[in-house]
């Protein structure tokens, strides 16, 4: 994949903020240095998604063979003649006790083998797995029921807080897999297993937005374009289902093999009306909306519609547009005289494109647009389709 981009100089402009699941106000606003670092140098993080999936390490169909015995040898042989053997209810009870069932166990007699880690996070993980051929009993085989290459996020119940089980994790399991739109990650299925939530996700191969930004530049306007519109054609979709993400950022924008964006993480989803207002002030401080920071009551569509804002500036610029180290206070008064630095020269951007922007970030959200006023602007116009190769 190579995509036009700008040389956007300084990226130490370009901060991420590491948040609390259930509460914008704890926000670090620690400085990146490099995006893309590996799960092993990736600091817990909670809501860390399928967003930082490399593509490293995928295993070709033509390899799978020893990685195929190794499985089989791991979870051991369930052969005609193991199917045979019966035991009491308290020996497999006592044997269970015993020697308790890894995630790797249990995703393997759903055919799936792990490989890789994806992420990590302080009561999730997310791992690469290929999905392996099976046979029935009677060495018939079994109709495919993924795509040969998933993402797999594990979430540990015996740590994950409390309300996250009792109301963000039931949201998620309910609207997610219900959800069918070409620029968002599909889940294709999940499942309990003793103390453990497995979400089985469509794999996307070139990670995040965000780390494609550090470390290409901001994008080119036609390249911005293209995806801010995927986006937003993503979110109406969910608006028109009364449904809002509150979680748009670039680092929950996956870029595919085709270049096109993929909207993930649904770990603050809510369902409203356009007249509703929420009470729970999540997401990231960089992408928040005015209302949220001053913690109001506030619609969940319209704050969307800020985080569009937001988005559409950091990929034509190539920097944030606000300084998120800042208190509340300081950051609001940037919000209401929006003095944003555009790039000039060369590396200038239309008016359409400054325009779409600033009235997505309309301080009073009452006058800031809708989703249908966003998708029908000028800027728009033109080419929105990458291509073909």
């Amino acid at each position: 994949m190579n995509l036009p981009c700008r040389n956007a100089g300084n990226l130490s402009n370009i901060t991420s903020s590491k948040h609390d699941e259930y509460s914008s106000s704890k926000t670090t606003g620690t400085r990146l240095r490099s995006f893309g670092p590996s799960s092993s140098q990736r600091s817990a993080d909670p809501s860390f998604d399928v967003a930082m999936a490399s593509g490293e390490g995928v295993s070709t169909r033509s390899g799978r063979n020893s990685e195929y015995r190794n499985w089989r040898t791991e979870v051991g042989e369930r052969s005609s003649t193991s199917r045979k053997q019966t035991s009491s209810s308290d020996s497999v009870e006592s044997a269970t006790k015993k020697s308790p069932r890894t995630y790797r166990t249990v995703l393997a007699e759903h055919g799936l083998l792990v490989r890789d880690t994806l992420g990590s996070g302080s009561y999730s993980k997310v791992k690469l797995a290929l999905h392996i051929k099976q046979n029935d009993q009677h060495n018939n085989p079994v109709e495919r029921t993924y795509p040969d290459v998933v993402a797999v996020k594990i979430i540990d119940r015996r740590i994950a807080p409390a309300d996250f089980q009792e109301k963000f994790l039931p949201r998620e399991l309910e609207t997610w897999p219900s959800i069918s739109h070409p620029n968002i990650v599909k889940m294709l299925h999940y499942f309990t297993e003793s103390h453990r939530v497995y979400m089985i996700l469509e794999y996307i191969e070139y990670g995040d937005a965000l780390r494609y930004v550090q470390n290409k530049g901001a994008v080119t306007e036609s390249v911005g374009k293209i995806w801010v519109h995927q986006v937003t054609d993503a979110v109406q979709y969910l608006h028109e289902r009364n449904i809002s993400h509150r979680d748009l950022k670039l680092e929950n924008m996956l870029i595919d093999q085709s270049s096109n964006i993929k909207i993930c993480d649904f770990g603050f989803v809510k369902q409203c009306h356009d007249n509703d207002l929420s009470k729970t002030f999540c997401g990231s401080k960089s992408y928040a909306a005015p209302e949220i920071l001053k913690g109001e009551p506030y619609p969940p569509k319209k704050a969307d519609i800020w985080a569009i804002g937001v988005i559409l500036f950091i990929l034509v610029t190539g920097r944030m547009p606000f300084d998120e180290t800042k208190g509340n206070s300081s950051l609001l008064a940037e919000h209401r005289k929006l003095d944003l630095q555009w790039p000039r020269g060369r590396r200038a951007v239309t008016g359409h494109c400054r325009a779409l922007s600033l009235s997505c970030l309309t301080f009073l959200w009452a006058k800031r647009p809708n989703i249908n006023q966003v998708l029908s602007h000028s800027w728009f116009k033109g080419q929105l389709k990458f291509s073909a190769k």
